[in-house]
């Protein structure tokens, strides 16, 4: 029963981490925290099911299920274009396969430390033991989590790099790869010939996803290179509306000193007309022994 759920939680973790990650990414206007608690927990009641089948049945059943709460997901939850929503998919897509691959390889290291125990960590729901089952699930759930809290980081410091032509270009080309992959494995090489075929069909295409991918590449360092020109800019901009307030004080303060002294002035040649000339040098005197008073 302990295997099971951890592998229920690992199918959770699968649908609810992308589903969190948009609320830090890009969510849909009026979207709060609390309905994205509410989705994961109706997700985990409506998985509960899950519990109580065969774990081949389930690998087999989600491993095409699981792709429909995603586009769900990030269709009601995503905001911005359609071609942004799909860049978001295909990069969580990239980013499961990047976690499997971990898991598995973490898998693979336990194997080898522990031989007897014989851990599959390729095909471990279809091939390989309970205990293989139990791990690769375990690794996967911890990777999510970790993941988790690194796109939480990211999103505060750098999602201004977060574009959809960015991500495409990144993306698509390791989608592309890994599918073709699985095909070429799956169809396998009857013989030299086939084998052959098959090795210039994966380089052609190899070299195609690595010319997008590096043109993708050259898409992130310039959209940081305008980032950091409009960063300059900004920066600049606010230093001369700082230098402008502060010289908006000094007329202000200016402006205040001069009618001080027109009063002064005033009064003065009012007192030198009636001849009060005791009380014009008695009002000099005072305007001196004021603190900051000068004439």
């Amino acid at each position: 029963m302990l295997k099971s759920f951890v592998y229920y939680l690992y199918l959770l973790s699968y649908i609810v981490i992308p589903l969190i990650s948009y609320f830090y990414i890009s969510p849909r206007k009026g979207l709060q925290l609390k309905h994205v608690v509410l989705t994961c927990f109706s997700y985990a009641v409506l998985l509960s099911w899950t519990l109580f089948i065969s774990k081949e049945t389930l690998v087999s059943l989600f491993s095409f299920l699981l792709f429909i709460p995603l586009i769900l997901n990030t269709y009601f939850f995503v905001e911005g274009s359609k071609l942004f929503r799909f860049s978001i998919f295909v990069t969580f897509y990239v980013l499961e396969v990047f976690m499997e691959a971990v898991s598995s390889t973490c898998a693979a290291i336990v194997s080898l430390a522990f031989p007897k125990w014989h851990i599959s960590s390729i095909f471990s729901g279809l091939a390989g033991n309970e205990l293989s089952f139990f791990i690769v699930s375990c690794f996967n759930i911890f990777w999510k989590i970790i993941l988790l809290i690194y796109i939480k980081k990211f999103s505060k410091k750098y999602l201004h790099l977060i574009t959809d032509q960015v991500l495409l270009f990144l993306c698509l080309p390791i989608v592309f790869v890994n599918i073709t992959g699985n095909i070429l494995l799956s169809i396998g090489a009857k013989s030299f010939q086939y084998l052959f075929i098959e090795f210039i069909i994966a380089a052609i295409l190899s070299f195609f996803a690595m010319r997008t991918f590096s043109h993708g590449l050259k898409k992130l360092e310039l959209q940081e290179q305008q980032y950091m020109e409009q960063h300059n800019q900004i920066v600049l901009l606010q230093k001369e509306v700082a230098h402008i307030h502060d010289m908006n004080s000094e007329y202000e303060q200016l402006y205040r000193w001069n009618h001080d002294i027109a009063n002064h002035l005033m009064a003065l040649s009012i007192l030198s007309q009636r001849g009060e000339y005791k009380k014009a040098l008695d009002y000099i005197r005072q305007l001196k022994s004021t603190k900051g008073g000068t004439l």
